[in-house]
């Protein structure tokens, strides 16, 4: 799946081609679900190449790094094109069947566990930046921090290995916020989070509600 090669920048095309609103900002706590799909930019010639160089040549590994994503925040609107949020995020999960001949499976799984590739899910804490503004549509910058944590069960030689880790590191994101009356907006965004050396991007849309 390649929407994630599409620009990202395109999310804000419509509301910086606009006029700005010069009035003021609506400030308040407001809160927001959305729903996507995460893609790590993985594959399994990847995973079969790196075992490869671990000493495993005759590995044929089958793998799927894009999957069904979720999130849910809430936040404070200052009276300024800012805001401060905090959140949840679940990118999914990424899925392989390795196979192939092994002479010492043990060493084998361990190997797998060290290189294998990992979408995360945690919190999340982010401060905003809306840098324009029309009479519908807001264009957003954040970027902040999460605590992750990722557990993958990947099927390999006939055996099972649960690879776990977690960490905390940065993560970035532009959106696009649509007003559809009733303090009730539509918000797309395109995010990217770092896990480690992994990095897996998550394009969603959702609601977001504002409290008066």
């Amino acid at each position: 799946m390649r929407l994630f090669l599409a620009p990202p920048v395109l999310l804000l095309a419509l509301p910086l081609s606009a006029q700005e609103d010069s009035g003021s900002f609506q400030s308040g706590w407001y809160v927001g679900a959305s729903g996507g799909f995460s893609n790590a930019d993985a594959s399994g010639s990847d995973v079969s190449a790196d075992l490869a160089g671990l000493g495993y040549p005759d590995i044929t590994t089958d793998l799927d790094d894009t999957d069904v994503g979720w999130k849910a925040y809430g936040g404070y609107r200052f009276e300024a094109p800012f805001a401060i949020e905090f959140g949840y995020a679940d990118l999914g999960t990424i899925e392989s069947d390795i196979s192939g001949m092994v002479s010492d499976l043990t060493a084998f799984l361990n190997d797998v566990s060290a290189i294998h590739p990992f979408n995360g899910e945690g919190v999340t804490a982010a401060a905003c930046w809306f840098p324009v503004r029309t009479e519908n549509f807001q264009g957003m910058i954040k970027g902040g921090a999460w605590a992750w944590e990722a557990d993958v069960d990947v099927q390999a030689a006939g055996a099972s290995v649960d690879v776990d880790e977690d960490g905390v590191d940065g993560f970035f994101g532009i959106g696009l916020l649509w007003d559809l009356g009733n303090d009730l907006s539509l918000r797309a965004e395109y995010e990217q989070y770092y896990l480690d050396s992994e990095d897996v991007r998550f394009l969603s849309a959702g609601l977001q509600y504002r409290f008066r």
